[in-house]
């Protein structure tokens, strides 16, 4: 369903449309994707942000082996500024202190034979935008209902970052769980063929005294 917002629109319809607006077109750089990482390797994307700026980083282990990457951040001039090793999922955020391409590495260096698989979301900058005002913004400068707006869209946004946060675990609590059940499956197919092959056995090992009874 469409609200059209014009002449005869109610202020509340104009509240929601703020809200819209203040969501679609005021969040930061947002770049999400999802990869895989070869045995003994180590992939990494960069993301410009100038200084001062808040970066966070959410991403969570898919598939593969015991689902455990080593995750590092880099500045401009090569310096880590944030590791983690040995990790299935993460959401830390951190602010930058240079400007330039920071790099974002995801390490699967301790795996042998197999690939991981991620998915990954970075945001620089802020969520919501803010007016630039020629002067100093004093707390006379934003309506109650300006504020209101912009902590309803913060809202809106930090909501938007969790579920698609959740929605990682859930792809990797789903991989777990149907891999999970394939090994029981085998288990229960190998069990099922052993007692078939002893039943079997102890018939055959049965009717063989028996027929050396007879022989007797």
């Amino acid at each position: 369903m469409r609200t059209r917002v014009g002449a005869g629109a109610t202020p509340s319809r104009w509240f929601f449309a703020a809200v819209a607006a203040l969501v679609v077109g005021g969040c930061g750089v947002v770049s999400a994707f999802s990869f895989s990482i070869s045995p003994h390797s180590t992939d990494c994307f960069k993301e410009w942000s100038k200084a001062g700026e808040d970066v966070t980083v959410i991403y969570q282990v898919l598939s593969g082996g015991q689902m455990d990457v080593d995750f590092e951040v880099l500045d401009p001039l090569g310096e880590v500024v944030y590791s983690q090793h040995r990790t299935t999922s993460e959401n830390t955020g951190f602010t930058t202190d240079k400007e330039g391409y920071y790099q974002f590495c995801w390490g699967n260096k301790m795996s042998t034979l197999t690939p991981k698989t991620l998915s990954a979301m970075i945001i620089v900058g802020d969520d919501i935008p803010h007016a630039d005002f020629a002067g100093a913004a004093t707390a006379s400068d934003l309506t109650p209902l300006d504020l209101a707006v912009e902590m309803l869209a913060q809202g809106v946004m930090d909501i938007r970052t969790d579920q698609k946060h959740m929605h990682m675990r859930d792809i990797a609590h789903r991989n777990v769980s149907e891999s999970t059940n394939q090994r029981v499956l085998y288990w229960f197919i190998f069990e099922a063929v052993l007692i078939v092959a002893l039943a079997l056995w102890q018939v055959l090992s049965l009717r063989k005294i028996f027929e050396q009874k007879r022989i007797v």
